[in-house]
């Protein structure tokens, strides 16, 4: 099929944040936006399920792999296109690359967003997101242009891109304004401070062999090594429960998981 890179029975450590994860059915690259519909069709067809995957920062993939297809956007994806003040961005473009784009072009609208993902999965998912005029989804194997809501409410929605009506402002004003962002493995309640929860409980610096809590930022997990996805779940689950203990607040994991353990 043009336009796309299929390989079977590929390791997904080898395309995940945390460099876990088994063999998948098949992993599936598309980079020509003609040939999306047809590959997902094919996908489906051959092996099932299929799983959308974009940075993978908040999908932790099990050491027992899955039989589904794993489909990933490529090149035609990760495209920022600009008119003016209105920006076109691909599903597969890094949130970072999207702030960093807008302070250089001096366009404001988005400083808000606290992810380190892709666009796609972000703009389903995260707050910030006001500047957007519409999301651009497959729809019965076409594109077409609807509201953020509507995205939002579609059970098993294939994002392709995000249009942005934003407002010219001076780029230095706008770096000023684009904090770091860092994937939290964690949810808090609302009005709670996860960072004051995790130092409070003293996470910074904890470790399970290759798998480490940061102290400068206990809000993620780190494979320093080749270490399986069970220990960063032990870690994981091993932090809330500390939090609980130590302060009385139950958090709530933000992950996504994919495969068997």
């Amino acid at each position: 099929m043009t336009g796309v890179a299929w390989l079977a029975d590929e390791r997904l450590a080898r395309h995940t944040a945390w460099r876990t994860g088994g063999a998948c059915g098949a992993f599936v690259v598309v980079h020509r936006r003609e040939a999306l519909a047809d590959a997902l069709t094919a996908a489906r067809e051959q092996h099932g399920n299929v799983h959308l995957l974009g940075a993978g920062t908040r999908t932790l993939a099990r050491d027992g792999g899955t039989s589904a297809a794993v489909v990933r956007l490529g090149t035609d994806f990760a495209r920022i296109e600009r008119e003016g003040a209105t920006l076109r961005v691909g599903a597969a473009v890094p949130v970072p690359a999207l702030l960093a784009a807008c302070a250089a072009f001096g366009l404001a609208g988005v400083e808000g967003i606290e992810a380190v993902g892709s666009v796609g999965a972000s703009v389903l998912l995260d707050g910030g997101w006001l500047a957007a005029g519409a999301v651009r989804m497959l729809v019965r194997g076409k594109e077409r242009d609807v509201a953020l809501e509507e995205a939002r409410a579609v059970k098993n929605p294939i994002v392709t891109g995000v249009v942005l009506h934003l407002v010219p402002d001076a780029p230095d004003a706008i770096a000023a304004r684009t904090g770091a962002r860092r994937p939290a493995m964690w949810k808090a309640p609302k009005r709670v401070s996860l960072r004051d929860l995790l130092d409070h409980s003293h996470l910074g610096g904890v470790r399970l062999r290759d798998v480490h809590i940061p102290a400068v930022a206990p809000e993620v997990l780190v494979n320093a090594g080749s270490a399986p996805s069970r220990d960063l779940l032990l870690l994981h689950a091993c932090a809330m429960e500390r939090v609980a203990r130590e302060t009385g607040v139950d958090l709530r994991p933000n992950l996504h998981f994919l495969g068997r353990a």
